[in-house]
């Protein structure tokens, strides 16, 4: 098994059971299990910071402009790798509005509704993102 193929799917399993537990909480109004998901999204942030810095989604390979117009090199020729490079770092930005969330959760705060809403809106558009890497 490729370890690019773990590394698409780990994300979006985490997502997908954060945002399962975020809705349950929010519809049977379990205010623990809305901070348990978005928990989850943080933590999914701290793997997404270590996968970028310990080189697990960018590999050693830069391409620069004239190598691209010199060589003809299309979209399916560059790695897989290289295409999580701004997904992760999308995951890792999404952690800091997840922490955010989640603090306000903890506070009681009056637009903590909002930042939830925000939240699963950006999650899924990163979720999206992984399955269209996954498949290209």
């Amino acid at each position: 098994m490729d370890i690019t193929y773990l590394l698409l799917t780990i994300p979006q399993w985490i997502i997908f059971v954060s945002i399962v537990v975020i809705v349950y909480g929010w519809i049977e109004n379990k205010r623990i299990f809305w901070q348990i998901g978005v928990l989850g999204l943080v933590l999914l942030s701290a793997f997404a910071l270590y996968a970028l810095f310990s080189k697990l989604v960018s590999p050693d390979i830069y391409i620069s402009e004239d190598e691209l117009d010199q060589d003809g090199l299309n979209m399916s020729e560059i790695p897989r790798a290289l295409h999580m490079v701004p997904i992760y770092w999308g995951l890792a930005l999404n952690g800091i509005l997840s922490f955010i969330t989640f603090i306000s959760l903890k506070n009681n705060n009056k637009h903590y509704k909002w930042l939830t809403v925000v939240t699963i809106l950006v999650c899924l558009a990163l979720f999206f993102m992984l399955i269209n890497a996954l498949n290209s």
